[in-house]
């Protein structure tokens, strides 16, 4: 009963380490890209739609928010259980380590190969979705007009 009070406790202090940790790195990414934004050029605003601004803003901010911590909370469970598993693995025979050593070596080979591909895919995802969020907030800081003059019809026709 002890162990199990014990477990339930470091997991929550865990994953309540791991949430605070988020917490503090989400809010000063979302201030140094705000103030980034900010005291930026109008150059920089000629040359990006609004809509890849706030596409890139909720894009990152999602993922800090919600998957990052929910997925190194995992991450560092399979970690220490690989660990553990291959300390378990070696003590009993020790010529294991070899075939171990070079997995570790073809895992690191293929991750920084697939790096370059995972970076390739979101940037082409932001790059799709750039003009619809760019539409959008042209329409929504125009609507006034747009409303004004009963022109919501010809939009609403252009964007269907």
């Amino acid at each position: 009963m002890g162990l199990i009070i014990i477990f339930s406790a470091s997991c929550l202090i865990r994953d309540s380490t791991i949430f605070g940790i988020f917490l503090t790195v989400t809010s000063n990414m979302y201030h140094t890209m705000s103030e980034k934004v900010l005291r930026s050029n109008i150059l920089f605003f000629d040359s990006n739609p609004i809509g890849r601004i706030l596409t890139r803003f909720s894009k990152d901010m999602a993922v800090m928010d919600l998957i990052a911590p929910s997925l190194s909370t995992m991450m560092t469970y399979g970690i220490f259980r690989a660990l553990a598993v291959t300390i378990s693995i070696v003590a009993v025979n020790y010529w294991i380590a070899i075939p171990i050593f070079v997995s570790i070596c073809y895992l690191v080979y293929l991750m920084t190969k697939a790096q370059t591909v995972l970076l390739e895919t979101q940037r082409l995802d932001s790059i799709v979705r750039g003009p619809i969020h760019s539409l959008f907030a042209m329409v929504i800081n125009g609507l006034v007009s747009i409303r004004a003059y009963g022109q919501l019809a010809h939009f609403q026709k252009g964007f269907m």
